[in-house]
Protein backbone atom coordinates (compact mmCIF):
# COMPACT_ATOMS: atom_id res chain seq x y z
CA UNK A 1 0.00 0.00 0.00
CA UNK A 2 2.95 2.58 0.96
CA UNK A 3 4.00 2.10 -2.95
CA UNK A 4 0.64 2.73 -4.02
CA UNK A 5 0.36 5.62 -1.80
CA UNK A 6 3.53 6.70 -3.21
CA UNK A 7 2.89 6.19 -6.99
CA UNK A 8 -0.28 7.85 -6.68
CA UNK A 9 1.47 11.51 -4.56
CA UNK A 10 4.32 11.45 -7.87
CA UNK A 11 1.53 10.91 -10.35
CA UNK A 12 3.37 8.11 -12.29
CA UNK A 13 4.44 4.37 -11.74
CA UNK A 14 8.15 2.96 -12.11
CA UNK A 15 8.45 -0.26 -12.42
CA UNK A 16 12.38 -1.96 -12.45
CA UNK A 17 13.27 -5.04 -13.39
CA UNK A 18 9.96 -6.37 -11.88
CA UNK A 19 8.10 -7.61 -14.61
CA UNK A 20 11.02 -9.29 -16.52
CA UNK A 21 14.68 -9.20 -15.44
CA UNK A 22 17.20 -6.34 -17.57
CA UNK A 23 13.44 -4.21 -18.39
CA UNK A 24 12.46 -0.85 -16.94
CA UNK A 25 9.54 1.52 -17.33
CA UNK A 26 7.35 4.62 -16.46
CA UNK A 27 3.74 4.50 -16.86
CA UNK A 28 1.13 7.33 -15.77
CA UNK A 29 -2.57 6.44 -15.80
CA UNK A 30 -5.14 8.17 -18.16
CA UNK A 31 -8.28 9.62 -16.84
CA UNK A 32 -10.56 11.08 -17.56
CA UNK A 33 -11.50 13.07 -13.94
CA UNK A 34 -8.92 13.10 -11.90
CA UNK A 35 -9.51 11.33 -9.33
CA UNK A 36 -11.72 9.20 -11.60
CA UNK A 37 -10.51 5.54 -12.12
CA UNK A 38 -7.53 4.72 -15.03
CA UNK A 39 -8.98 4.56 -18.49
CA UNK A 40 -5.74 3.29 -19.78
CA UNK A 41 -2.26 4.11 -19.41
CA UNK A 42 0.77 5.42 -21.64
CA UNK A 43 4.07 4.08 -20.53
CA UNK A 44 7.71 3.85 -21.98
CA UNK A 45 9.72 0.57 -20.97
CA UNK A 46 13.15 -0.61 -22.30
CA UNK A 47 16.23 -1.80 -21.50
CA UNK A 48 17.22 -1.33 -17.72
CA UNK A 49 20.85 -0.20 -18.83
CA UNK A 50 19.64 2.97 -20.44
CA UNK A 51 16.19 3.22 -18.28
CA UNK A 52 17.98 4.44 -15.18
CA UNK A 53 16.41 6.60 -12.37
CA UNK A 54 17.52 9.43 -13.58
CA UNK A 55 16.27 7.89 -17.49
CA UNK A 56 12.83 7.67 -15.70
CA UNK A 57 12.30 10.78 -13.61
CA UNK A 58 13.12 12.75 -16.95
CA UNK A 59 10.78 10.75 -19.15
CA UNK A 60 7.61 11.12 -16.25
CA UNK A 61 6.55 14.46 -17.29
CA UNK A 62 6.46 13.34 -20.90
CA UNK A 63 4.36 10.30 -20.07
CA UNK A 64 2.19 12.07 -17.68
CA UNK A 65 1.25 15.00 -20.33
CA UNK A 66 0.43 12.53 -22.76
CA UNK A 67 -1.67 10.91 -20.29
CA UNK A 68 -3.52 14.30 -19.87
CA UNK A 69 -3.26 15.08 -23.57
CA UNK A 70 -5.82 11.52 -23.72
CA UNK A 71 -7.79 12.10 -21.47
CA UNK A 72 -8.76 15.55 -22.68
CA UNK A 73 -10.23 13.77 -25.83
CA UNK A 74 -10.86 10.56 -24.60
CA UNK A 75 -14.44 11.58 -24.51
CA UNK A 76 -14.58 11.46 -28.35
CA UNK A 77 -13.83 7.72 -28.14
CA UNK A 78 -17.14 5.35 -28.01
CA UNK A 79 -18.78 5.28 -24.98
CA UNK A 80 -20.53 1.51 -23.69
CA UNK A 81 -24.39 1.82 -23.64
CA UNK A 82 -24.12 4.55 -26.83
CA UNK A 83 -24.79 3.13 -30.51
CA UNK A 84 -21.95 3.14 -32.73
CA UNK A 85 -22.45 5.12 -36.04
CA UNK A 86 -21.34 3.59 -38.94
CA UNK A 87 -19.80 4.83 -41.89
Amino acid sequence: MKAIRETAKRGYGKAINEAESGVSAVAAAIRIQPDGPGAGTVSVAGPSLRMTPERIKALAPVVRDYAARLAAIWPLRHKPGVPRISA
